[in-house]
């Protein structure tokens, strides 16, 4: 059987010693066999989508058409789709020195890393890292427009499925974890502040229902057991000495934050 072209293009940029985690390359099959890939005019980069794109891209008034009545838009004011902009990629590691604030970074720290996917429009990642005892986890950075945390997603691949499968709008926009998707509310209708636009997050059904039957699993409905060190549970600026997520304390030290 052909290997999803993800996984090819993935395995291009993998640094060695790295693996594709079994769950990542299995949501790359179910992205292909979906029809979810996506090639932008004029670009070689091939990407994979949660959605179909077709529908992906249609706009919010089609998606407001098509699930007027779902939402209680008295406590939510639009439509979105669940990790509606997450892009699966084969963006490799080429980045992380900028990211750190450092004009580059030791091959061996570089080797530790690469990059699967955008998870938002920001610049905000999800990457694969090689943490010390040289298992390979599903971590996310945010751009630090908007979405400036840095943590350890689970403990393996399949949890970031799960957290994939929870519904939230985007990983870098969850402000607490234990708050499930729509428990969010904004102020009235109308209201002009950006910050309180919180549509109402439409859930990924074929996704939830392919993780649950392909691996047996529970979908939680929080990220509270997956995204153990988020802001919204420990303040990192006041207890940085209580922090224990492996990723964030290698981005300290490797970028010399330590």
């Amino acid at each position: 059987m052909t290997e999803p072209v993800l996984v090819s293009e993935l395995k291009n940029v993998l640094p060695k010693g790295m693996v594709i985690p079994d769950a990542l390359y299995k949501l790359y099959e179910w992205i292909e066999q979906n029809g979810f890939l996506h090639t932008i005019p004029g670009n070689t980069i091939i990407s994979g989508y949660l959605w179909n794109t077709e529908l992906l891209f249609a706009g919010t008034d089609f998606w407001a058409e098509r699930y007027q009545g779902v939402g209680d838009l008295s406590t939510h004011n639009d439509f979105t789709l669940s990790h509606a902009n997450i892009r699966f990629e084969a963006i490799g590691n080429k980045e992380f020195a900028h990211w750190m604030g450092k004009s580059s970074l030791d091959p061996h720290a570089l080797d530790r890393l690469c990059c699967i996917a955008s998870s938002d429009g920001n610049g905000s990642r999800v990457a694969l890292w090689l943490d010390d005892d040289n298992q390979t986890r599903v971590v996310f950075y945010g751009s630090g427009s908007g979405s400036s945390g840095y943590f350890t997603i689970g403990e393996n691949a399949l949890d970031f499925l799960k957290l994939l499968c929870i519904g939230y709008s985007e990983i870098g926009e969850i402000e607490d974890v234990t708050s499930t998707p729509n428990a969010r509310k904004p102020k009235k209708l109308g209201d002009s502040d950006y910050y309180y636009y919180f549509p109402y997050i439409i859930q990924n059904d074929a996704l939830r229902s392919w993780v649950t039957s392909e691996f047996n699993a529970i979908i939680p409905s929080t990220a509270q057991d997956i995204i153990r060190n988020h802001d919204s549970l420990i303040s990192l600026a006041d207890q940085p000495e209580i922090i224990k997520d492996p990723f964030h304390t290698w981005v300290i030290i490797t970028s010399g934050a330590l």
